[in-house]
């Protein structure tokens, strides 16, 4: 029998040390679903209550859109999908409505190709309305607007006039031109003036968009 020098026999240490180990290894399997199940659990818990968290949120979400689609209307807004020809608005009736440019089955490459609704709508308002603001007469020199007279309404004028939910732009320039400019002129002028107008236009289209008006008569200006 192999013996170390001067010690016990070498082989049954050996096999003592391999009984031990096992020993150690089941004891320590036997303990290990112990002390991992409150760890599984508080996951698990922690897991549920989000999931449940989550399945209430989403009604609250779905509830907050509708309700922004649902917003009440100001006396003078609409929204495109609900209107009809016919219609009044701030007082004045919708002549017309539809698509600005209309959408097509088989667009060409890169053309927007967008379905009738606030962002692709034009709408044409008629009924004589009196404004108070301010007048430009742009000349040549402007890059996106020149060679026009155009009229920005004060705050209780933006309210007589039809507008779409939630926009705030009320500012338009006059389609007929030649006869306002008589009014305003010379070129570059501009101070306050209280109008009538008879028509208002407005349009939508994405990069594109505007508001034009029929220009009647010039009550004052200053």
């Amino acid at each position: 029998m192999f013996t170390k020098k001067g010690g016990f026999p070498f082989i049954p240490v050996i096999i003592v040390c391999i009984f031990l180990v096992g020993l150690f290894v089941t004891v320590l399997m036997q303990a290990s679903p112990k002390v991992m199940t409150p760890f599984v659990n508080t996951v698990s818990s922690q897991t549920q209550m989000q999931t449940a968290t989550q399945v209430q949120l989403q009604p609250q979400a779905v509830a907050q859109t509708q309700a922004q689609t649902q917003m009440p209307l100001a006396p003078n807004e609409f929204r495109v999908e609900d209107i009809h020809v016919g219609d009044k608005v701030a007082g004045m009736r919708l002549y017309s409505v539809g698509p600005f440019k209309k959408p097509t089955q088989n667009p060409a490459p890169n053309e927007a190709n967008i379905p009738f609704g606030d962002e692709n709508f034009g709408a044409v308002f008629k009924g004589n309305k009196t404004l108070t603001g301010t007048y430009n007469y742009y000349g040549d020199d402007q890059p996106f607007v020149y060679d026009a007279v155009c009229f920005t309404p004060d705050e209780e004028s933006s309210k007589n006039l039809p507008q779409l939910q939630g926009d705030t732009q009320s500012d338009f320039c006059f389609f007929n031109q030649d006869f306002a400019q008589k009014y305003f002129g010379p070129k570059g002028s501009s101070g306050k003036a209280t109008i009538i107008i008879d028509e208002y236009d407005m349009f939508d289209y994405p990069i594109e968009g505007g508001y034009s008006a029929n220009f009647v008569r010039l009550v004052k200006k200053s």
